[in-house]
């Protein structure tokens, strides 16, 4: 029975085949989402796609957060929220976050809380 051990693979750049691009790893790691969410908010949290999230929380109308299964380095990090709902124009969105989660509210063009289902969130980074 063959004995499968573990590698790492080191390298300093990323290059394409014809060695006419090539990119440093420390912006292939940086430029990167730490965790993200794909989902339908409308009526309870359901995650169609993710990243580093474990689970999801509907608070209220407009408002629901995630729970990253690893959390950031610090609470200082960008999250970016979006939505699609077919009755709020011009929706608000914005995100508040800690180092193990974010929350995020959304509210439509007369800053009422409103669900928006088909909402996207991403965030920055990683510890």
């Amino acid at each position: 029975r063959p004995r499968i051990m573990a590698s790492i693979l080191r390298v300093n750049t990323l290059t394409d085949a014809s060695s006419n691009n090539s990119t440093a790893m420390s912006t292939v790691h940086e430029g990167t989402n730490k965790a993200f969410v794909h989902g339908d908010i409308s009526a309870n949290v359901v995650a169609s796609q993710s990243f580093n999230i474990g689970s999801g929380t509907d608070h209220a109308t407009g408002k629901f957060s995630f729970v990253m299964t690893s959390a950031m380095a610090s609470a200082d990090y960008l999250g970016f929220v979006t939505a699609n709902h077919s009755n709020v124009r011009n929706a608000q969105h914005h995100a508040t976050n800690n180092t193990a989660s974010v929350l995020a509210v959304t509210v439509d063009d007369d800053s009422t809380y409103a669900d928006a289902p088909y909402n996207a969130c991403s965030l920055g980074d990683l510890a």
